[in-house]
């Protein structure tokens, strides 16, 4: 048995699956971002998303985008695209240094 038949044998034996859910890394940079954030944004009704093998939780529905399939011929020549494809929205909020419940009021310590 190779190495790779070892490690799919325990993937399988956990219930869970070698490939990940599609999923999109970001990083979001500003001036009051103490550091980046990053994170990934996964897509709703994926079926890798229950047996994913990284860590010990599922995506959480927040980060579960909704996608909108566009198939008119039309909209895939105006977006310059040869064939169907999936858009989405993604709202970030983001707690930042200046936010006003992170701001430390005068005379007071942080």
């Amino acid at each position: 048995m190779t190495a790779i038949d070892e490690v799919t044998t325990a993937v399988a034996a956990l219930g869970r699956s070698l490939y990940r859910p599609a999923h999109i890394h970001y990083e979001v940079h500003h001036p009051d971002l103490i550091t980046p954030w990053r994170g990934e944004i996964y897509f709703r009704g994926d079926p890798v998303i229950p047996v994913d093998f990284v860590g010990g939780t599922l995506a959480p529905p927040a980060l579960q985008a909704h996608t909108v399939l566009h198939e008119d011929p039309k909209d895939i020549a105006e977006a310059g695209f040869q064939g169907p494809y999936r858009t989405t929205e993604f709202d970030f909020v983001l707690k930042t240094r200046t936010s006003p419940d992170t701001i430390t009021p005068k005379g007071a310590t942080a």
